[in-house]
């Protein structure tokens, strides 16, 4: 994962900054007070600086721990003792005001739903979680950096050891609906599934096969679709699925290709190939 960098900001967690981004090894540089959540390819880095804003930035992340943000002391006990409850192995910070920051170690890929996945983990099993930590750049303030109003650092409170969350297969709501990006469908709680990890239903997962995905940068070009959808059609994704990473490709053409085109294309895929 070393190809992977984050976004660092200097001074304040504000979107419209300009982007810049570190390598992991030149993170903790000193000169910094926030790091995003998930780190990028540099092939993305490079034109998220290039376009000096990274609003709108929905493309593919990693980080190794799902990060959970918890801005008081009635919440921030709380979710301590349940993923002790959940036995995962974490760390956990006292952000310098009266929350904290919890980081679960998780077993994913790199994806552009990443941030959608985590979210819905969070929404499910941490009550108080802030929701809003979960977009593909969104910044954090690094260890040791003094909180504005009390002074304080944030600081490592204490790490366990323990098993390794494990997120199900994504399973977007409203496929129907071109270019929208659904919540998880059906997402139940562990302790729903009364079951620590999480596991998946079985069938593969969209990004089972990272090499499908890491080819398809936005050409404009329908031969792109056309091959994302064979290649999707070959990986045993679901065809409503297929449909659903189709658009998304499409929506980051500078001119999108007709829905209905779309449509065709996963048709032919998946009737003809």
């Amino acid at each position: 994962m070393d190809r992977f960098i984050y976004r660092l900001c200097s001074t304040t967690n504000h979107i419209g900054s300009p982007p810049v981004f570190y390598s992991r090894n030149d993170i903790n540089n000193g000169r910094n007070k926030f790091a995003s959540v998930y780190s990028v390819t540099g092939e993305d880095a490079f034109y998220v600086q290039e376009a000096k804003t990274a609003a709108g930035f929905r493309g593919t992340v990693w980080s190794r721990r799902l990060w959970v943000d918890l801005d008081t002391t009635e919440a921030a006990a709380a979710a301590q003792s349940k993923v002790k409850e959940l036995g995962y192995d974490h760390v956990v910070y006292d952000t310098g005001n009266r929350g904290c920051h919890i980081g679960v170690a998780r077993d994913a890929l790199p994806s552009h739903t990443l941030p959608q996945q985590d979210k819905a983990w969070a929404q499910a099993n941490i009550p108080g979680a802030d929701l809003g930590l979960y977009w593909h750049l969104h910044l954090i303030r690094l260890p040791g950096v003094l909180h504005e109003k009390t002074g304080k650092p944030k600081r490592l409170i204490y790490s366990q050891k323990g098993g390794t969350l494990q997120l199900p297969s994504w399973t977007p709501r409203d496929l129907g609906q071109p270019g929208r990006i659904g919540e998880a469908s059906g997402y139940r709680s562990e302790q729903e599934k009364g079951n620590c990890n999480l596991q998946s239903s079985g069938r593969p997962s969209i990004f089972k096969a990272w090499e499908v995905m890491q080819h398809f940068v936005p050409t404009g070009h329908r031969r792109q679709l056309v091959e994302l959808a064979v290649a999707l059609y070959r990986a045993q994704v679901t065809k409503e699925e297929a449909l659903w990473v189709v658009r998304e490709l499409n929506r980051a053409y500078t001119i999108p290709k007709d829905d209905s085109d779309l449509l065709r294309i996963v048709d032919w895929a998946y009737n003809e190939t």
